[in-house]
């Protein structure tokens, strides 16, 4: 028989993988942990029936992932065999029949300090599922719980690991280099098995279509994370006020009156910004000093930088039948009445603005 080699992925981590038992047992010392059980309501509720804190073992075995692990292999008297072995504050009944925390049950727990946030993760679960995230961070430390964080349903190749101690989650966030990789193994098939040209093509172009399939990891700690991004919900919250406080800019204080560079522009969308109107004006070699106009609005006025000419702006624009953000955009000059109009309510806008910090700075000192 003709032997046909396929590529098959797979994991290649540097600890050994965990065996059915003590992914059993992980799994039930997570339920009991200080990292669920303070936030667990059901499994509080469980807790609280009993006067002495015992769960019955077979309803454990009805939770969705233990029924995973299990399956038909295992019954309550072989699970509760693989807990009496557990080094965590778990105590199994006589009859084998019960299980419950030793310790009492903290009110609040701050996990934060042993926990790494992990991007750059696959997307692709049966490539990096719970198991396999499990074995591959285990190499750090004892790890007490991994949330892979999910966009409409599906990974997106980010996660939480939370650690037992703050020293492992610590080897993790100061690795030199994290590397889960996704390796290519040869596999034997007989001819008869050999999948068809169409299934093979689906099978390349999701392949090449999964960004995530595995590689250098970026890890750091959750409490610096958590900084990151509320230092980038800060920029860009000023970046927003900084769209409505242009006038207050030095480079968009009004010059004298200045002819030929004030074009107006209606039939912008309403979601056009400041930026895309620069964007489309820089396209075309002019740049803008000002832009008159708020996040909403359709129309407004485009201050050209001095030397420049609004004339030949809208020229170039209008021939261009240029666009905003793929709308239709009407550009026009500022002339005459119309032009010495802009310039009085400019100079009346800074003239208020002044005495604004005037008065402000005047109860400051008081």
């Amino acid at each position: 028989h003709q032997t046909l080699f396929s590529l098959s992925l797979s994991l290649i981590s540097m600890t050994t993988k965990a065996t059915p038992e003590q992914r059993i047992l992980s799994q039930v010392e997570f339920y009991f942990s200080d990292s669920n059980l303070p936030r667990d309501n059901f499994l509080r509720t469980l807790v609280g029936k009993n006067e002495q804190g015992w769960v019955p073992i077979a309803t454990l075995m009805t939770f969705k992932r233990m029924q995973q692990l299990c399956g038909d292999k295992h019954d309550a008297a072989s699970v509760a065999a693989i807990l009496r072995k557990s080094s965590e504050p778990l105590e199994v009944n006589e009859e084998g029949t019960e299980v419950r925390r030793t310790t009492p049950i903290p009110d609040k727990v701050d996990a934060k300090p042993r926990t790494v946030v992990v991007r750059g993760l696959p997307t692709d679960e049966d490539v990096a599922g719970l198991d396999e995230l499990h074995d591959f961070f285990n190499q750090y430390g004892k790890v007490r719980a991994v949330r892979v964080r999910r966009e409409n349903g599906k990974p997106n190749g980010q996660a939480f690991v939370e650690f037992a101690t703050e020293e492992d989650a610590q080897k993790l966030a100061t690795a030199e280099e994290v590397v889960f990789k996704v390796a290519a193994a040869a596999a034997g098939a007989e001819s008869d098995e050999k999948k068809t040209e169409e299934e093979e093509a689906k099978k390349d172009e999701a392949d090449s279509n999964n960004e995530n399939s595995g590689g250098k990891l970026q890890a750091q700690m959750l409490a610096d994370f958590y900084s990151e991004q509320k230092e980038k919900r800060k920029q860009q919250k000023k970046r927003k006020q900084g769209e409505g406080d242009d006038a207050k800019k030095e480079e968009e204080k009004p010059r004298e009156t200045e002819k030929d560079v004030v074009l107006f522009f209606e039939g912008a969308s309403d979601q056009t910004s400041r930026e895309d109107l620069k964007e489309t004006l820089k396209k075309y070699d002019f740049e803008v000093a000002y832009a008159d106009f708020s996040r909403g609005d359709t129309s407004g006025f485009l201050r050209l930088k001095s030397g420049q000419s609004a004339t030949k702006a809208v020229a170039a624009l209008t021939e261009a039948k240029a666009k905003v953000k793929d709308s239709e955009v009407v550009w026009k000059v500022l002339e005459g009445e119309q032009e010495e109009a802009y310039w009085g309510v400019i100079r009346e806008r800074m003239a208020a603005s002044k005495a604004q910090r005037g008065r402000n700075k005047r109860r400051r000192r008081n």
